[in-house]
């Protein structure tokens, strides 16, 4: 095996590369795949990436920052309307295997990324088998983004000083081990067998995102695959399995865990269910994680204690702004060995539930708040807190109160269905915790009095800061959502050809050298003015002010004869197309009828607007012209419902597709239905986009669009159906005037000028 990975590493140091820019010189708009696994290592082991350092048991580690950054990366690739999906293999979780706490993450991210986003999630047994190649000749991406096992900031080196108590084997910056590093083999493995199935690779380590450029270094077949390689396919793919079983560490800290007949009864009980449907899938796992901590630890009586704040801590987590989330670093010479073996078993056993699957039944329709599932600073505060007998669990806000006591009697029923009964007393707790010590030269200063909890006290007002929050005794009112945003693009400075590998250095050029390469850079100037005007042009499509037009041209020359028809038989035509009219209309509006009972049965509105408009679309199905639009009002209606929601749930209002889709509807149904806009529907037309504020495009609705007289009789009696708008006491408004919305969040959708006029 050793002589096999160092001609793979060798050949990987060979391997030919280019580094050019993703979207705009090699892959544009066209699918790509990335390596789940591949993400996941750009962060997890890079300490110095941002705020996340899994080395660190206290301050560091925290998933919520982690689900961040990984949304704030495929974020920025969305702006630059780049099209992927995300695939994870099974075989690559022995990369995690070193730390239940980064196996943990690996099943958080998937479970985020499947719950949260819209971004195509796939999971597969490894990457030779048949049903990989199979995903690959069905959905032919152009290219795959992964990693090869190195970061850009983690320097390796061993500390002496550092051994971990849980995994006996030395750490290597606190994150990984020497077998977890020997483990990355495999994702040069995957590069080496992605190459010989002729797939273009491109590399996370090293990739910049600039203005709307995305540059990565990018490996292809030509160059890097001959004969010689294609003989060592099968010997590679051996190595790898060979690895995986020589390096994986799940052994190392996999126990046998499994529940009793009482606890699973317990878990079907209709108490445990409404626990969990009212605190999601965070509150589901962290219960049975703290049972098996709890019940497989009885030697260590101050696990209790810890329990106890560690719950409360998690449904702070609810209450808590991320701003207020601050503490302060601890002191070097703090021993933080009983916290940190607390929250080592309290991994090991969230791996394990997910690895056995132990799970309630209705684990998957439960809210998914994984992405916050521990923030070990605020447990720490609160350690503190209890310990300065500041924290009284019997004086809370009646709220949390009731929802921390139902949590707290329902994990101790759960201890006794394994015949472990714990003592809500803690009277010695003080005798067996440790103090935290604060290192005071680094506090940060706030000036400001806490109101979350019902007492004031200096370590929350220096260290947490204002909390902003009022609550209401018995509130069901959802008190805070996390806000994301970008960390920042990196400024781009145009000195960069837009075909270079490498910015060009920036010196005085002479006249000579001008007169030399004018030819060269005319050239240069005229291709990036053609590429601007591509991408012009092709925004033009489907906008307000682009309309297609069909040109006819009549030949010159003697025209054909045709013969006349007489009245008699034009009457008939016309009676046999009008018969055919109305019985189209009566099955299309049977159809449309039919389709809307099923959709209301729906509570997702989301999934009610997919689902209309599949109905709609159907060939064969509805197919009147009247019908269609008042399908197309229904969807609008369901659009502004959607908006309505996010309006009274949302602290802040930033889901702007939606009111996007609700424009586009709008001037979709004036362009392509004037033969049945009345005044009737223009008034509720000129409605919607007055509730959203979009105040210039109701004056031009208003001014230029006129009324169809030529509606028949039979359809002025279908007219009359219902449309309803949200309550008017719902705010509605974009909050912003529609032209900036536009320029914002809607250049698609603006008007252009496309006639053709001389300059002055």
């Amino acid at each position: 095996m050793n002589e096999e990975k160092r001609w793979l590493s060798e050949w990987y140091r060979k391997c030919r590369n280019k580094y050019i820019d993703l979207v705009g010189d090699f892959g544009g708009s066209e699918l790509f795949v990335i390596d789940g696994d591949s993400l996941l290592f750009k962060f997890l082991y890079d300490p110095e990436t941002d705020f996340l350092d899994f080395g660190l048991t206290i301050s560091g580690g925290q998933y919520l920052a982690l689900t961040f950054l990984v949304e704030n990366f495929l974020n920025k690739l969305k702006e630059r309307e780049c099209v992927f999906h995300i695939a994870f293999f099974d075989v690559h979780k022995s990369l995690w295997n070193n730390r239940p706490k980064l196996r943990i993450a690996r099943e958080i991210i998937i479970e985020h990324l499947k719950s949260n986003t819209k971004i195509p999630v796939f999971k597969f047994k490894n990457w030779w088998t048949e049903e990989w190649k199979n995903h690959l000749d069905n959905m032919q991406p152009l290219f795959i983004l992964t990693g090869d096992g190195s970061t850009e900031n983690l320097e390796i080196k061993e500390k002496d000083n550092y051994k971990d108590k849980e995994i006996d084997v030395s750490s290597i910056s606190g994150i990984a081990t020497k077998k977890s590093l020997k483990l990355t083999i495999v994702l040069r493995a995957f590069i080496y067998f992605s190459l010989h199935m002729d797939m273009p690779v491109a590399l996370l380590p090293g990739m910049e995102f600039k203005d709307s450029r995305a540059y990565a270094f990018v490996l292809e077949r030509g160059g890097n695959v001959n004969l010689e390689t294609q003989n060592k396919l099968e010997n590679i793919i051996y190595l790898t399995i060979k690895a995986l079983e020589a390096y994986d560490e799940k052994s190392n800290w996999y126990k046998n865990f499994k529940l009793t007949t009482s606890s699973k009864y317990l878990m079907t009980s209709q108490e445990y269910t409404l626990i969990c449907s009212n605190g999601g899938k965070r509150i589901a796992i962290v219960l049975l994680s703290l049972m098996g901590v709890l019940c497989n630890n009885n030697d260590k009586p101050y696990f209790q204690y810890l329990a106890k704040i560690f719950l409360l801590h998690v449904i702070f987590l609810d209450y808590l702004p991320l701003k207020s989330r601050v503490s302060p670093p601890l002191d070097s010479e703090f021993d933080e060995s009983m916290i940190k073996q607390f929250l080592q078993s309290f991994f090991v056993y969230c791996a394990q539930i997910y690895i056995d699957r132990i799970l309630p039944n209705n684990f998957q329709d439960l809210n998914n708040n994984l992405y916050d599932l521990v923030d070990t600073r605020l447990f720490v505060s609160l350690i503190q807190f209890r310990y300065d007998d500041v924290l009284n669990f019997n004086v809370l806000p009646d709220e949390i109160k009731h929802q921390f006591d139902a949590c707290w009697n329902l994990l101790k029923r759960l201890c006794e269905c394994n015949s472990l009964y714990v003592d809500d007393d803690d009277k010695n707790f003080k005798n067996t915790i440790d103090k935290i010590e604060i290192d005071l030269q680094s506090r940060l200063e706030y000036n400001t009095e806490t109101t979350l909890l019902p007492f004031k006290y200096k370590f929350f007002e220096e260290y947490l800061g204002d909390m902003h929050l009022k609550l209401p005794e018995n509130s069901n009112v959802k008190i805070d959502a996390g806000q994301y945003g970008l960390i920042g693009n990196v400024y781009y400075d145009d000195i960069t050809h837009w075909h270079s590998t490498k910015p060009i250095e920036t010196t005085n050029k002479s006249e000579f050298y001008y007169n030399k390469h004018k030819t060269s850079l005319k050239r240069e100037g005229y291709q990036k003015y053609v590429r601007f005007l591509e991408r012009y042009a092709a925004s033009l499509n489907g906008t307000q002010g682009y309309y297609p037009q069909d040109i006819i041209v009549e030949k010159s020359g003697r025209k054909s004869s045709v013969k006349k028809q007489s009245a008699r038989a034009i009457k008939i035509i016309e009676e046999n197309e009008e018969k055919k009219l109305q019985e189209s209309l009566k099955l299309s509006e049977k159809c449309l009828d039919s389709a809307l009972k099923e959709i209301l049965k729906i509570k997702n509105i989301k999934k009610q607007i997919t689902l209309l408009d599949d109905k709609i679309e159907k060939k064969g199905k509805i197919t009147h012209p009247f019908t269609i639009f008042r399908g197309q009002f229904k969807k609008l209606e369901f659009l502004m419902e959607l908006w309505a929601e996010h309006c009274k749930t949302s602290k802040v209002k930033n889901d702007w597709i939606i009111p996007v889709e609700i424009l586009r509807q709008v001037f979709y149904i004036v362009q392509n239905f004037p033969k049945y806009l009345d005044d009737k529907r223009k008034k509720n037309l000129i409605e919607v986009l007055n509730r959203l504020k979009f105040t210039n495009c109701k004056k031009k609705l208003k001014k230029n669009v006129k009324v169809s007289n030529e509606t028949n009789v039979n359809d002025k009696k279908l007219l009359s159906f219902d449309f309803n708008l949200p309550e008017d006491s719902i705010d509605l408004s974009i909050e912003m005037s529609d032209v900036r919305f536009q320029m914002l969040y809607a250049g698609h959708l603006m008007d252009r000028n496309t006639n053709s006029m001389d300059d002055p």
